[in-house]
């Protein structure tokens, strides 16, 4: 036996929606018998080996699922992953308009519009639901294009995990902007190296060449440069690809013959890079006339030196701003590591819950082990997405309109379990209880919008609006309150929650152990399990390594943030080194002269550097209500943040100055200690 994820279950027109190819069966005939089931070749080599698994039986569920055909493995970018199809649908979902948890798509003509459709839906749903509604609550139906799931739905219980495309903008803004450092960099050192192919223009000139054969040759030269540089970029992208695919848990790869978009982009990215990098020195260097290059070579460059600044300022703005951005992502990712969640998620081990018998069973096994501190079953664990039900409170024998409130169905041991503070009443004291006697736990949330403030003779109403009536499930007596914890990610506030013992459905089997010999208490737990249960699969994880996975993407976010920042950094020193290089050379005399009238190394560096010192502060000026902006932005995704501090920004600000002035003040310092004999010896 074995536990198997992305087991889906659909009704027979599922291969007249969707193209999904098999490489066994027939997809009209696939689901034409109750009970039968597709796998994909990953599933039938896992069950069956080398036999053919056509006809056979499948047992899940404990039902007979006769295999009528086999996929090819599903493509790594479907925005659902599947292993087994199955059929049929519960009859329930089918029957009942007012379930919403499961997935219809609607294959459209091409002529047919979506919105014209939407717009007919509320009086389709008045019509099948109306009746059922009357007593409360309401139904909404809308539609959204199956491209768009993947990156731009945020629905809670969508079929697999989405990511979000403003994460995508995010990063293609910071890849094109760090492209940008880079043909500022080559802007920047062809300018001020102009002195070096200024005699070429000024012989090209004087032998018949016009000003736009020397564009399109300083062009040429750049655009070639951009395309050596895409081959090295991409022998670096599939040498990275699957280190940066283990890291994001993504199957990203780059098709550059059976995608010409790619090819294209690709393309378009260079004649970008070496139009925006050669237009400017094309156009400065083309403009020298001969006799003013006969004059003096460096006029230019000097004249010029403060769009060389501009420049320089705009590289480091960009800078600082990625360097704020990963400070504050790794800030918040660190108080979400650290806040109090109101529960103990440490030491718990989930597994899935085997049923009744084998559960009690194997409690009363733990029961006596040292290492075991408590157990306990539940329907939901935190981290996970929690139903919703309508829950009202009975007032003087009348009944208030329902509730949409959250819920978890546990047994006695659940608050104990997961370190629950009860700031009120009482823990449960019964394992298994009736309707007529259930009890129930709040927490705060639930409380406040109830309007309460004691749980002492309160009680609660499950209820269910059906016909124009209203149905009332059951009725538990609140026996205590249990302070708000975060059972939903800290991008939610906390919402109201109610604990009930009345219904008797788990899916999780919870473990609180010592920290002490993890491993050997794992072995043990193994071991027992396997007495047991033995052809149940021991199948368990941690509760803080699941619940953690609600901040993967802030995680990876920050770590790419960080990234992109030293890449950032990097290429702007390399332009900021080269350029200090240039200026100190060109002030090389003047540095000797200095040097004879008793200037010290320490002095000349401080007059060397104190420019660029000036420059990276105005970059500041201009990066920190940017970084703030958009990190305010970052930040409203969260319910529970922190406060954007001065020192995120002072910091940022002081790292930006402090590599600056160690790039220029090595060439600095270089400079003030060559010998003033060799600037002068010729004046």
């Amino acid at each position: 036996m074995f536990y198997e994820s992305g087991v889906v279950f659909t009704d027979p027109n599922f291969f007249e929606v969707f193209n999904f190819p098999l490489s066994k069966g027939n997809p009209r005939t696939a689901f034409s018998e109750p009970y039968s089931v597709v796998i994909t070749k990953a599933i039938a080599q896992k069950y069956f080996g080398e036999q053919d698994p056509m006809g056979q039986i499948l047992s899940f569920n404990d039902k007979a699922f006769k295999i009528t055909g086999i996929l090819k493995n599903t493509a790594h970018n479907s925005h659902f992953q599947f292993n087994l199809l199955a059929s049929p649908m519960s009859r329930d979902h089918q029957s009942n308009w007012l379930r919403h948890d499961f997935y219809t798509y609607l294959l459209l003509q091409q002529s047919d519009s979506a919105r014209e459709l939407e717009a007919k839906l509320p009086d389709f749903i008045e019509a099948h639901t109306g009746e059922l509604l009357k007593s409360g609550g309401f139904a909404r139906y809308f539609l959204q294009p199956l491209t768009d799931i993947h990156l731009r739905s945020h629905l809670e219980g969508e079929m697999s995990e989405n990511s979000d495309i403003r994460y995508v903008y995010l990063f293609l803004i910071i890849a094109f902007f760090v492209l940008i450092l880079a043909c500022v960099n080559f802007m920047n050192l062809s300018t001020a190296r102009s002195a070096t192919r200024s005699k070429e223009v000024g012989m090209r000139k004087v032998v018949g060449a016009n000003r736009t054969q020397l564009i399109r040759q300083f062009m040429g030269e750049s655009i070639l440069l951009a395309l050596l540089a895409l081959f090295f970029a991409v022998a670096l992208v599939e040498i990275s690809l699957p280190a940066f695919n283990a890291f994001t848990q993504r199957e990203l790869i780059l098709d550059y013959t059976g995608n010409w978009h790619v090819v294209l982009t690709l393309l378009g990215v260079v004649l970008f890079a070496g139009l925006a990098s050669g237009i400017y020195p094309a156009l400065f260097l083309s403009a020298f006339q001969p006799v003013e290059i006969l004059k003096s070579t460096l006029k230019r460059g000097l004249k010029t030196s403060s769009s060389r600044k501009t420049l320089v300022v705009f590289q480091f703005v960009i800078s600082i701003i990625l360097i704020i951005g990963t400070v504050v992502v790794y800030h918040q990712a660190d108080y979400i590591r650290n806040k109090k969640l109101g529960f103990n998620k440490e030491q718990v081990i989930i597994m899935p819950y085997p049923g009744m018998q084998v559960a009690e069973r194997y409690k009363s096994r733990l029961s006596g082990y040292a290492n075991v501190l408590n157990t306990s079953t539940s329907s939901n664990i935190p981290g996970r997405q929690f139903p919703t039900s309508q829950f009202r409170s009975p007032v003087d024998g009348a009944s208030q309109d329902g509730f949409e409130m959250n819920m978890i169905v546990v047994d006695r041991k659940f608050i104990s379990t997961y370190g629950l503070e009860l700031i009120e009443g009482r823990d449960f004291s019964k394992d298994i209880l009736s309707d007529k006697d259930g009890e129930l736990i709040l927490n705060e949330a639930a409380m406040r919008h109830f309007g309460w403030t004691s749980c002492a003779g309160k009680e609660v109403e499950n209820i269910w609006p059906q016909g124009g009536e209203v149905k009332v499930v059951y009725r538990g007596e609140v026996v205590g309150v249990v302070k708000d914890f975060h059972y939903q990610s800290l991008h939610h506030q906390i919402e109201p929650l109610i604990i009930t013992t009345v219904e008797k459905w788990f899916e999780y089997f919870a473990i609180r152990i010592r920290s002490d010999d993890v491993a050997g208490t794992l072995g043990f737990l193994k071991t027992q399990w396997k007495e047991i249960a033995p052809n149940k699969p021991f199948d368990y994880f941690f509760l803080d390594d699941d619940y953690d996975k609600l901040y993967r993407a802030e995680e990876q976010i920050g770590t790419l943030f960080g990234l992109f920042s030293i890449l950032a950094i990097f290429v702007a020193s390399l332009g900021l080194f080269g350029l200090a290089s240039f200026t100190a050379q060109l002030r090389i005399k003047e540095i000797g002269i200095r040097k004879v009238l008793g200037a010290s190394v320490s002095n000349l560096v401080l007059m060397l550097s104190k420019e660029f010192a000036l420059l990276v502060g105005i970059a500041n000026l201009i990066a920190w209500p940017i970084a703030y902006y958009a990190m305010h932005r970052w930040l409203q995704d969260f319910a529970y943040r922190i406060d954007l501090e001065i020192w995120a920004f002072v910091l940022s600000g002081f790292l930006a100055l402090f590599i600056a002035l160690t790039t220029v003040s090595y060439q600095a310092w270089k400079v003030a200690r060559t010998n003033p004999v060799d600037a002068l010896r010729y004046e």
